[in-house]
């Protein structure tokens, strides 16, 4: 009988947990939805043969805005195209990330997420005449109030 009722709290347990997770994938499905300004942005990269001098510049993005719609939508500011997306865990893949930062940027990883901020970063890497670097880009969001 002992055996028995600790079992049966072991599954209530674990269903719990199972049920929690599902809803708070669903939550943060719905909690990207929105505009979202870019009010920090940089570049950080190293060449492959010389990893200890790395470097930081500011990029472009800043001022950028990116609406999330809730079937899956991207649109950017400043850019005509709109493009789809996707989230699972902590990835947001959308092809924006291979046009616009390199043909080995699938996706971009969900560094923070709160109902006001905003943080992904894409990693690849890019090479020419200089060498190849391993470059990440970072972006900070502040959701846009409507």
């Amino acid at each position: 009988m002992k055996a028995s009722k600790f079992w049966i709290a072991n599954m209530i347990v674990a269903l719990g947990a199972i049920l929690m997770t599902a809803c708070n994938k669903e939550l943060d499905e719905m909690m990207i939805v929105g505009k979202w300004e870019v009010i920090d942005a940089s570049r950080t990269y190293y060449f492959v043969y010389d990893t200890e001098d790395v470097f930081v510049s500011e990029s472009y993005e800043v001022g950028m805005v990116w609406e999330f719609t809730q079937d899956g939508q991207l649109q950017v500011s400043d850019v005509a195209d709109t493009y789809t997306y996707t989230l699972s865990d902590n990835i947001l893949t959308t092809e924006y990330a291979f046009k616009y930062y390199s043909e080995t940027a699938q996706f971009f990883r969900i560094e923070n997420h709160t109902d006001d901020e905003l943080v992904l970063s894409v990693h690849y890497t890019e090479t020419d005449k200089v060498g190849e670097r391993v470059v990440t880009h970072r972006l900070t969001f502040a959701r846009v109030a409507e």
